[in-house]
């Protein structure tokens, strides 16, 4: 259990990370051309409706997160079983 409780939450810390990374990397990459938005936001509805699906870049997030905590956990298990199998 605590090998579950480990991999779990390592995998939230490393999956964030990758998120808050891939969302810094966009804004710094993106260029607004404020002069089309201000002449396209008249005919712009009122109202705000989030379209979107899932990609294969959240699904590769996803697993390379699930490799890193893997790794991570199992490394972490492994310090603790050698720990306490030395002699004190």
């Amino acid at each position: 259990m605590k090998k579950f409780f480990l991999f779990g939450i390592s995998f939230v810390v490393i999956f964030a990370t990758f998120q808050v990374l891939s969302g810094m990397i966009l804004t710094w990459m993106h260029t607004p051309n404020v002069s089309e938005a201000w002449s396209m936001s008249g005919s712009l509805p009122q109202e705000t409706v989030i379209v979107g699906g899932f990609s294969l870049v959240s699904l590769g997030m996803i697993l390379a997160s699930a490799v890193i905590a893997y790794i991570i956990s199992s490394k972490i298990m492994r310090l603790n079983n050698n720990k306490a199998e030395l002699p004190s």
